[in-house]
């Protein structure tokens, strides 16, 4: 079961990806977030690296709907958080989050390369909160609690342990709650 704090940080996800503040995740969410990730990075929309960028981030919503067996193209509020509980408490909760964070990796080599091959810098981090309108100073500060060891480089694994800590951590003061701006 989800504690108060997982339930407001995945709340807080839940409105980010929610484009168009209907209440509701769509496919149609999903395409307005690779349009405005496109946008942030600069990547053409008639590009390659916009089909690999769309393509990704539409397999993200086909799953999250197969994880569901759903078969509706709506997620409201509640399936998603009870979506995340059980994925949380999976046995393949740390192999989830480490093929999203390289699937990330991945996609960020294509849409951004000439950013770090396996890591994110302020920059990078700040655009890809951008795409969720989250402010430079919110990304900056986001980045400097995420980044712990302070070199200006968020590593995999890094990325993997805000990952973790965003949605399993019941500490307040977990450096990953910061992985999508302020909470």
């Amino acid at each position: 079961m989800l504690t108060d704090l997982q339930t407001r940080k995945l709340t807080r996800a839940f409105h980010l990806a929610d484009m168009n503040h209907d209440g509701v995740l769509e496919k149609s969410d999903y395409e307005q977030y690779a349009a405005q990730m496109a946008h942030a990075f600069d990547v053409a929309a008639d590009s390659a690296a916009y089909q690999m960028l769309n393509q990704k981030i539409l397999g993200d919503w086909e799953m999250s709907r197969r994880m569901l067996s759903r078969d509706d193209d709506k997620i409201t509020l509640q399936e998603f958080l009870a979506l995340h509980d059980g994925v949380i408490h999976s046995p393949m909760f740390d192999a989830f989050v480490a093929g999203y964070v390289d699937s990330t990796l991945s996609m960020w080599r294509v849409i951004d390369p000439d950013g770090p091959a396996n890591a994110a810098n302020p920059f990078r981090f700040a655009r890809f909160l951008k795409t969720f309108g989250v402010s430079q100073a919110d990304a900056d500060e986001a980045f400097r609690h995420l980044d712990k060891n302070g070199n200006g480089i968020m590593e995999r694994a890094e990325m993997i342990a805000a990952q973790k800590e965003f949605f399993a951590s019941n500490d307040p003061n977990a450096a990953g709650n910061w992985l999508l701006g302020a909470y």
